[in-house]
């Protein structure tokens, strides 16, 4: 793990080096690695509340990993960490929230509903015992469904409501199985949430990726898309819907964005804060928009530009490294 103090690394791609102080270059970069090797992933999604990280889903990709180079995670993992000085960092793992015993069994893989990577994976904001907002995490769909040699592949449409302080005889996730993507965008990509008091409702947006709704193929799990999709999540019954939104980029089949992208938000947003005084990732619908009826949420930026629905292959005429910035705004209409 490397953490990196970003107005250094600003300076220092301006050429500012006059500007970087000794303290600063001394707390530029720390690293460090985990000795158990149990967060070794890709296509994970991290979060912090309260100062603990929580790794949620991925693989482990590699000649160093189990089943045949590719071992699921299969779990939410928490762990802290601690600057040692001398640039370096110290992890610690601490809890594993899974459905099954077991997250490192290679029988897990096969079992498991957490066994889930490049997916949409977002913040939330969940009732405790206590009636108070606390935050959680969401898995919306993902990939993929564990098979057999030979069978096709399949993607996750459910979701896992994740509440790491729920303490309800140690179970700290929610499984929605009721709830259906649909297959549309079901790939990393760039998001945000918003939470409205008023309704008590959390509005999820995802913009592109991968997920048109149709599979592709026995081996392929479906298309690169241009639509979008806004995901709501009442609070009180604990259930999402969802709704497509139409060619999001505005663009045809031959340039598709989104996938693996990210939307950064903006930084004068006005953003949810809890009850224990945790500021969220999540925008404060019922304090973002002041006097104003357009509001800017930030930039998507990255990923991969796609130029047709069903790659064959990767490569120059197939897909690039997106050069684009997006920028993402959201309208307060009348109801």
């Amino acid at each position: 793990m490397a953490e990196i103090h970003i107005p250094t690394a600003i300076n220092i791609v301006k050429g500012n080096l006059s500007q970087i102080s000794d303290v600063a270059w001394s707390n530029f970069i720390r690293v460090g690695i985990d000795p158990t090797k149990t967060v070794v992933s890709t296509g994970a999604e991290m979060f912090i509340i309260d100062e603990t990280f929580y790794l949620a889903g991925g693989h482990n990709f590699g000649d160093s990993a189990a089943n045949n180079g590719q071992n699921y995670l299969d779990a939410v993992y928490a762990f802290t960490v601690a600057d040692k000085g001398d640039f370096s960092l110290e992890l610690t793992v601490k809890d594993s929230i899974s459905d099954v015993p077991n997250p490192k069994a290679d029988s897990s893989d096969s079992t498991s509903i957490f066994r889930r990577r490049d997916g949409p994976a977002v913040p939330a904001l969940f009732l405790n015992q206590k009636n108070e907002l606390e935050q959680g995490l969401t898995f919306y769909g993902g990939i993929f469904k564990y098979n057999r040699k030979g069978q096709p592949l399949v993607a996750w449409n459910d979701a896992i409501y994740v509440h790491p302080s729920w303490n309800n005889s140690g179970k700290k996730y929610t499984y929605d199985s009721a709830y259906n993507q649909k297959n549309h965008n079901l790939y990393a990509c760039g998001d945000f949430v918003a939470y409205d008091s008023q309704s008590d409702k959390l509005h999820t947006f995802l913009y592109g990726g991968i997920g048109t709704g149709t599979p592709a193929g026995p081996e392929r799990l479906s298309g690169f898309t241009n639509n979008g999709m806004h995901i709501t999540f009442d609070i009180a019954s604990m259930s999402s819907s969802n709704v497509v939104l139409d060619n999001i980029y505005n663009s045809d089949t031959t340039k598709i964005y989104g996938a693996e992208a990210t939307l950064i938000l903006n930084d004068q947003l006005k953003l949810f804060t809890t009850s224990k005084g945790q500021t969220t990732e999540i925008v404060d619908l019922a304090n973002a928009f002041g006097n104003d009826s357009i509001i800017n949420i930030g930039y998507i930026y990255g990923g991969i530009e796609a130029f047709s629905l069903n790659l064959g292959d990767y490569g120059p005429t197939n897909s690039a490294a997106s050069n684009k910035i997006w920028s993402v705004s959201l309208k307060r209409v009348a109801e």
